[in-house]
């Protein structure tokens, strides 16, 4: 793997700095090739004024949007003329709800992407001019050391004070660079994701279509944090609806049409995005027909979000029965991923809820979720060739086995080992995770620590949401809860488990 400017610098003032007690000419050696390389490293890149007159733009179409959003805002509040009745008033009610919602984020969107880019053409410019002042420093102790071909300890040890002075500015730079840039890379693709309605493609979908599916949301807690299609599933849905012979496609679109809610209409896209066929998502469209948005919520989505608040621990349930492994600590590795797949396939969701018998008292019921829940807990564990229970856990070779099998084909997720060493490490990570949760693909996280005894435990996790500086995390105990990113890079996972388990030893990454 290609070290980050970051690290190299920092290796290299390490190294000048550990220079002494060698043999004299050695020193001038060493000093000469590591002035060398790091006056080859190549400034920060970027534009600050054209960054500059970005954000400009970004913060004057805000105002613009804003004026859009109150003006829509206001007919969705006030209600259509009264001519528009029945189906098409409903459609329409839905549709200007929807763009107003849309025109609200859009405005949010732009007034947040202005001052980041202002603060990336800040952090470029500083680090440039950092950058130069640090290659002034290199070119003063090169100079100085080609002034002696015969080397004095005295002036070798001014020149490495110098080149540590030049090379100290040079990583301060790539420092500051970096740091801008990762800040930025995190905000504009999570704001990326959030630009949902260009994201639903298809032919035969009318711009009103995408609008509405792209704003369907669950009830339980503010819509940004609930919404039914993540960005992937809304770029799958519209693949696979492509996909549809004109038969298929035209009794799907039939059954969008007899969708009596916008959140129906987007679980029915979403069991496209999972990758069904119409003899699977036929029975499926019978089964959810008319329910409301919470009855949909309850069935088909094991995870809720009710705020962003760190540290609160919020269930995860069915009707009051927990989304959690038994009481058996090896199932954690089956539990979170039937909770991921869970979160990908709607119809894996609706068989755990309701065992294929909605409205059956005897089958649609916490009780009787909970039996298949744990019953499903333990195939998963048994085909990942889990220990034995009840404390048994599973090895990274069949979390992977399980993985492929029970989340990528339902996620279009293939899943790479990771294993952080350091903070560093943990730290790098973090942008590619939080791209993946903003996507809608969970990250699996696995933690270890010492019980009371000094054993050595495990578990396993699910990373599921990114929102600013903090991280969701799904606990198979049965509940998520929101950690800051200094948690996870600084090894206090304990903060979504408990003080036996700290550590973030190794990852998951959807690719």
């Amino acid at each position: 793997m290609t070290k980050s400017p970051v690290r190299e610098l920092a290796e290299l003032h390490e190294h000048v700095a550990k220079l002494s007690g060698w043999n004299l000419l050695e020193i001038q050696l060493e000093l000469a090739n590591a002035i060398a390389k790091a006056k080859g490293h190549k400034p920060p890149l970027g534009d600050p004024e054209h960054i500059e007159t970005v954000s400009g733009n970004y913060r004057q179409a805000a105002v613009t949007v804003d004026t859009v959003s109150v003006n829509v805002g206001g007919i969705a509040r006030v209600g259509l003329p009264g001519s528009w009745t029945g189906h098409a008033g409903e459609s329409a009610a839905e549709a200007v709800g929807a763009a107003a919602r849309d025109a609200e984020r859009m405005a949010k969107t732009f007034d947040e992407v202005a001052p980041v880019l202002f603060h990336l053409a800040d952090g470029i410019r500083q680090a440039q001019a950092q950058h130069t002042n640090g290659q002034l420093a290199l070119d003063s102790a090169l100079s100085l050391l080609a002034e002696h071909s015969d080397p004095s300890a005295d002036n070798l040890v001014r020149v490495r004070s110098i080149a540590l002075d030049g090379i100290g500015q040079l990583l301060q730079a790539a420092t500051c660079a970096e740091d801008a840039g990762q800040r930025a890379e995190k905000t504009l693709h999570k704001m990326a994701s959030e630009a949902r309605a260009g994201k639903v493609g298809g032919r035969g979908l009318t711009d009103t279509d995408r609008l509405v599916l792209a704003d369907a949301a669950n009830p339980s807690g503010p819509r940004d944090l609930n919404d039914i299609l993540s960005a992937s599933d809304l770029q799958r849905s519209s693949q696979f609806r492509d996909r549809l012979n004109d038969a298929d496609r035209e009794e799907f679109d039939h059954l969008l049409a007899q969708a009596q809610s916008p959140e129906e209409r987007a679980y029915l896209m979403k069991a496209l995005s999972a990758g069904h066929d119409m003899a699977d998502i036929r029975p499926y469209a019978r089964a959810i027909r008319g329910h409301n948005p919470y009855w949909l919520a309850q069935h088909l989505s094991p995870l809720h979000t009710d705020s962003t608040t760190l540290g609160v621990n919020t269930p995860a349930d069915f009707s009051g029965a927990p989304w959690k492994q038994d009481d058996q600590e090896g199932t954690c590795v089956a539990s979170s991923t039937i909770t991921a797949r869970a979160m990908a396939d709607p119809l894996y969701a609706l068989r755990l809820t309701t065992g294929g018998r909605p409205g059956d008292p005897n089958s649609d019921s916490p009780e009787a979720f909970r039996k298949r829940l744990l019953d499903e807990q333990h195939r998963v564990h048994e085909e990942g060739h889990g220990g034995e229970l009840p404390e048994g856990s599973m090895d990274g070779k069949g979390e992977d086995a399980i993985l492929r099998k029970e989340v990528s084909p339902y996620s279009d997720s293939n899943y790479r080992t990771f294993s952080p060493s350091s903070a560093q490490d943990r730290h790098d990570a973090l942008p590619d995770i939080e791209a993946a949760v903003d996507e809608g693909r969970p990250v699996p996280v696995n933690v270890q620590g010492h019980d009371e005894k000094g054993k050595w435990i495990g578990h396993a996790m699910l990373i599921v949401a990114h929102d600013g500086d903090k991280l969701q995390i799904y606990n198979p105990w049965g509940h998520t809860v929101w950690v800051s990113e200094d948690d996870f890079i600084n090894n206090h996972l304990d903060k979504a488990s408990d003080a036996r388990l700290p550590e973030a030893y190794e990852y998951r990454l959807p690719q």
